[in-house]
C-alpha cells in the first residue's frame, strides 16, 4: 500500500507523467488488457491513447459514456472518443431532499445543448440517454 501510494504521490506531482500521452500502439498490444489489472498499470496509462486507432471500435456491443458538468475533462474525453460510444448519458439534473416526503430537481442550468449536438451530429450512431 505504501508503494502504490508513493508511486501515485510521484505521478501526480511530476506533470510530464500526467500529461496525455500518445501510443503507437493500442491498448491490447501493450498487454493491458487483462482479467487481473495491476493498481500501477492503471495510473501509469490511465491519460494515454492509441491515436492512430482512436475512431475505431474493437468491441460491437453497445458502450455506455456518461458526461457531468462538473469535470470538463469528461466533455473532452466524449468529443475525442466520441465514435466509440453508442450511448451517452448527460448527468446534469440531481435530486435533493427537502423534507421527509419532499424532493427537488435541480440542475437544468448545467444543461449544454451545444455540447450533445457537437458529439450527436458528426456519427449519427450515437444515441442520447436521458
Amino acid at each position: 500500500t505504501h508503494t502504490l501510494l508513493g508511486l501515485l504521490t510521484l505521478i501526480l506531482s511530476d506533470k510530464t507523467i500526467c500529461a496525455t500521452l500518445h501510443s503507437d500502439k493500442n491498448v491490447q498490444d501493450r498487454g493491458l488488457v487483462v482479467v487481473d489489472p495491476k493498481a500501477k498499470d492503471i495510473i501509469l496509462e490511465h491519460r494515454s491513447y492509441c491515436s492512430k486507432k482512436m475512431k475505431e471500435r474493437h468491441i460491437s456491443g453497445d458502450v455506455l459514456g456518461y458526461i457531468t458538468p462538473w469535470n470538463s475533462h469528461g466533455y473532452d474525453i466524449a468529443k475525442i472518443f466520441g465514435s466509440k460510444f453508442t450511448l451517452i448519458s448527460p448527468v446534469w439534473l440531481q435530486v435533493k431532499r427537502r423534507g421527509k416526503e419532499r424532493f427537488q430537481f435541480t440542475g437544468l442550468h448545467d444543461a449544454d445543448k451545444a455540447i450533445i449536438l457537437t458529439m450527436l451530429v458528426p456519427t449519427n450512431k450515437l444515441l442520447l440517454v436521458q
